[in-house]
């Protein structure tokens, strides 16, 4: 790899591409801002409950979801580049209106409204990449990843120093700041070509894309991978802390190492997901990494030592990088490639509906599985990677065969 060749993949290649990584900055530092500071603000500020915040949390959640298809059908239907400005604008709204929360009734209607926003926002979006990168969509959706984990890391910063500072008028202040990237990340967009809906001879049906099995396998297979996503954030924490004798600093250093390595290698990554066999392929390869990176995690208990434990706690997380990396670049050439580009807005929300699966569902079955059957909990879950794994080449052959035939009919 040389110098020159790994700076150029940091790069923006395109005007489009330059703009929605400016836009994914911008937000992505908002939202990073906001996600270290909200449970205190909720719970010491406005006064919600822990049960009630994880109530309106999970209800947000089920809203999202019922609203994933039905955006996903309208970003055909209309264009997704002006459906996102509009969803984004209501994102801000709503944003600003948690700095005006003083009820837990208003606490929980903001958090219902922004379901909706976001969600729809994040089905339009997926559209969006769609219709913009062409031949490169995945290498496109990469680099809007890399900037997002760029985005949310340098926000978290900024948001820690609102945590030592710990004033009302502080955090109302970074939820304020929240809202307007929000708002400025959809007047980046505004400069954006236009992406008009996609014009087919025959008006499709809503639920064209459920329709498509394969499809829908695929989206749950892929959704079971994608529970690594919260390891580091909800697991990983916690299981150093009680039951490793690693130090407490170790999480923030798993979490370094995971930041770096996204930024850094997401796009090259990306590469090998450009068709859709070499895609399955890397799904494959990502799952049985996931799985060593779980068994690694399992492995830091049995040591003693402080300095071994926090090795190997930092060792696993490079090992649990490198599969994510291959995942989450198999999930884009999947999710991307395998749907008829009239469909795209369909197909993306049926995509972004394991997403929500997974936030919904996979809370409670990491915490169930790590924190009630220890050790053992952690080989369930290495077996489910290596299983999930496995399956999707088998899936994907099916789902290129089966449009092969389609194709053939007409």
């Amino acid at each position: 790899m040389t110098r020159r060749s790994f700076i150029g993949e940091l790069l923006p290649r395109s005007d489009e591409e330059r703009i929605m990584a400016s836009a994914t900055f911008v937000n992505t530092f908002g939202n990073g801002l906001f996600s270290v500071t909200s449970a205190l603000y909720f719970t010491r500020i406005v006064g919600v409950t822990p049960l009630q915040l994880g109530f309106a949390f999970s209800l947000a959640a089920g809203i999202g979801l019922a609203m994933t298809l039905p955006m996903g059908y309208l970003s055909d239907r209309v264009s997704p580049k002006r459906l996102n400005i509009w969803l984004s604008t209501m994102s801000a709204f709503g944003m600003a209106t948690y700095a005006m929360a003083t009820t837990y009734a208003m606490f929980l209607a903001t958090a219902l409204f922004l379901a909706i926003s976001d969600q729809g926002g994040r089905a339009s979006r997926n559209t969006l990449i769609a219709r913009l990168g062409a031949d490169n969509k995945v290498r496109f959706r990469a680099y809007q990843r890399a900037i997002t984990n760029l985005g949310i890391a340098l926000g978290s910063l900024i948001g820690g120093l609102a945590l030592a500072i710990d004033k009302p008028a502080v955090y109302r202040g970074i939820i304020v700041a929240d809202a307007l990237t929000t708002l400025a990340a959809a007047q980046f967009l505004r400069s954006l070509p236009d992406t008009p809906p996609v014009k087919h001879a025959q008006k499709p049906k809503r639920t064209e894309a459920l329709r498509d099995h394969l499809y829908v396998a695929l989206t749950f297979v892929n959704a079971g991978l994608g529970m690594h996503f919260m390891l580091l954030e909800l697991v990983v924490p916690l299981w150093i802390v009680n039951h490793t004798a690693a130090p407490r600093w170790v999480a923030a250093g798993t979490y370094l190492v995971n930041t770096i390595a996204c930024v850094a290698f997401t796009v090259r990554v990306s590469r090998g997901a450009e068709d859709l066999r070499g895609a399955a392929r890397l799904q494959r390869s990502g799952g049985m990494w996931l799985a060593f990176g779980a068994l690694a995690y399992a492995s830091a208990a049995w040591s003693g030592s402080a300095v071994t434990a926090g090795l190997v706690m930092l060792t696993a997380a490079g090992i649990h990088v490198f599969g994510e990396l291959q995942q989450s670049a198999a999930s884009f050439g999947i999710g991307f490639n395998l749907p008829p580009e009239h469909l795209q807005g369909q197909y993306q929300g049926v995509w972004s509906l394991g997403w929500g699966l997974m936030a919904l569902i996979g809370p409670t079955w990491l915490t169930y599985l790590v924190f009630q059957q220890g050790v053992t909990g952690w080989l369930i879950l290495a077996g489910q990677f290596v299983l999930l794994g496995l399956v999707t080449p088998w899936l994907v052959g099916l789902a290129i065969d089966a449009r092969s035939r389609a194709v053939e009919v007409t």
